[in-house]
């Protein structure tokens, strides 16, 4: 069942990017407010429960729906899995965001693709073409995994509740972090990272995998074991597999190859194809 609905939720995602729209989860903002509107304890303890609660009510509800869709069959059981599947991944089709980014810089709009980046290119932009096509090859391989990734691994681990609470978890701590980059609270941020962990050494595998498995498994293992560095293992892991050269600062947008950025895109799809390829394993080697 976790296949099918995994098959037809990365199908649907495909072909109908339209579904970046639907996928905000504004009701989320608006339930983290009301509850807090409605704190009565105003203290780091009152804080912390709030948050949990703010997190755990939907999931909780999530769960016990996903257990009644099971008891009407399994075709609403899967209908229901494939819904949960499309709101938990994103919050944008990473592909589909990609190439808008690489449709406005082949035209050289430098400022019109960092716009179409927005939630990849995170933190300062390089002032350098070669620097923003880097960063943007990097983003690619390292936001595969809060985006797809994790929401699948916690999918097929514990079903669509846990595929939900990831994807709510990081929203919750963007929210905290408010319009002046306040940080998030502590234990939110590793429950976060923790979500992420496991996924996060499992694709840099993959990608070693699926590519130059010398040169990725050797810088994978640089970082291996780090507990605040998920990006960071996905990232070394992922460059060495599509093998990146270091870039020449003298070269203008226009002259720099923005393959890389495919070949980026393209390690994330074959890694995904890994995955549903290890996942059928699985269901078949249940069937004997």
């Amino acid at each position: 069942m976790s296949l099918l609905a995994i098959i037809i939720t990365l199908g649907i995602e495909r072909f109908y990017a339209v579904l970046d729209e639907y996928r905000n989860l504004g009701w989320f903002a608006r339930w983290g407010n009301w509850v807090e509107e409605h704190r009565t304890v105003d203290s780091k303890r009152g804080s912390f429960f709030t948050l949990l609660l703010t997190l755990l009510i939907p999931v909780l509800l999530a769960q016990q729906l996903g257990e009644w869709m099971g008891d009407g069959g399994w075709l609403p059981e899967l209908l229901f899995s494939v819904l949960v599947l499309i709101i938990s991944l994103g919050p944008k089709d990473l592909r589909s965001q990609v190439e808008s980014v690489l449709e406005s810089w082949s035209k050289e709009d430098i400022e019109g693709g960092i716009l179409h980046a927005e939630g990849l290119l995170e933190g300062e932009i390089p002032q350098q073409p070669h620097g923003v096509v880097r960063k943007l090859t990097e983003a690619v391989l390292t936001e595969a995994n809060p985006r797809i990734f994790a929401v699948l691994f916690w999918f097929i681990l514990l079903g669509p509740a846990a595929a939900l609470m990831v994807r709510l978890s990081l929203i919750l701590a963007e929210l905290q972090q408010g319009e002046e980059g306040e940080a998030a609270p502590h234990w939110l941020t590793q429950f976060n990272h923790f979500l992420g962990w496991p996924s996060a050494h499992l694709v840099a595998l993959s990608y070693a995998l699926v590519g130059d498995f010398s040169k990725a498994f050797k810088q994978m293992m640089k970082q291996a074991g780090d507990w605040k560095h998920n990006h960071a293992v996905m990232r070394h892991a992922g460059t060495g597999a599509i093998q990146l050269e270091p870039v020449d600062e003298e070269e203008s947008l226009i002259e720099t190859d923005l393959q890389e950025v495919w070949d980026a895109l393209e390690m994330v799809r074959r890694a995904e194809m890994a995955w549903m390829v290890l996942l059928a394993l699985m269901v078949i080697s249940d069937l004997f």
